[in-house]
């Protein structure tokens, strides 16, 4: 049977159009491999992004990177390998899976990840940080598993206004709960008592005074410290998974 002329017109606008999807599917597909985060957009199906608990939260991490911002490593990339698509055993869906090496980057002995407030580092320095201090937040609580080497921990600072002079919220995680860097560059009254880590999910709290949410550059920022010691090999380091790290009343 035939087809009139606008039946045929009308066919090739569906092929169109569906070959155009098929088009936007494929380069989405082939830019994920791009993404330097891995994971800032949700797909699943899984539910409202940033639901967790409810909409008194602010979620950073929940499946998906949820806060409006972006992330870097530092000093540098060397030896690090940051993932936010690591579905290896996750609390919500995806977990970010952040590792070191040890060895030296850019000199250092040390190496972090940020959850930064602005989605690209170049704006990071010249964008005011977010000020959350009237929604009531009282805590960062974030579920956290991992292996460190013997000689590495990792410090966590939450609510951090990117000056390295002032102090923040920090905890310091270890094999054994045995060492505290949260005070390593300047005394910090806002330090938790330091915690291990094991290679389970926990869930860790980090109180917030109200006068730490008034300019936010860093929202969770996580770092690696390799302290040697006489006969201590090199290339020490660890791998961290982080889950569900949220700003709470």
């Amino acid at each position: 049977m035939k087809r009139t002329s606008s039946e045929r017109r009308a066919a090739s606008g569906e092929y169109l159009k569906y070959s155009w999807l098929a088009a936007c599917c494929l380069l989405l597909a082939s830019g994920c491999n791009k993404n330097p985060f891995d994971r800032t957009q949700n797909a699943s199906g899984g539910g409202p992004t940033g639901s967790f608990t409810g909409a008194n939260s602010f979620v950073i991490f929940n499946n998906e990177l949820t806060s409006g911002g972006g992330a870097f490593e530092f000093p540098g990339s060397d030896g690090q390998s940051l993932s936010f698509n690591d579905m290896s055993n996750p609390i919500s869906h995806r977990s970010i899976r952040y590792s070191w090496t040890g060895q030296l980057v850019a000199g250092q002995n040390f190496a972090g990840v940020d959850l930064m407030h602005t989605p690209t580092i170049d704006t990071y320095a010249s964008t005011p940080g977010r000020d959350l201090h009237l929604a009531g937040y009282n805590k960062v609580t974030f579920f956290a598993r991992g292996s460190l080497s013997t000689h590495t921990s990792v410090k966590i600072e939450v609510a951090d206004d990117g000056n390295t002079s002032t102090a923040d919220p920090c905890i310091t995680l270890s094999s054994n709960a045995s060492v505290d860097h949260c005070s390593d560059s300047v005394a910090d009254p806002l330090a938790m008592t330091p915690g291990t880590l094991t290679s389970s999910w926990q869930q860790y709290t980090i109180t917030v005074p109200n006068s730490a949410l008034t300019s936010i550059k860093d929202f969770f920022k996580a770092t690696f410290v390799f302290v040697p010691s006489i006969g201590a090999p090199t290339g020490q380091g660890g791998t961290v998974y982080f889950d569900v790290i949220q700003y709470q009343p």
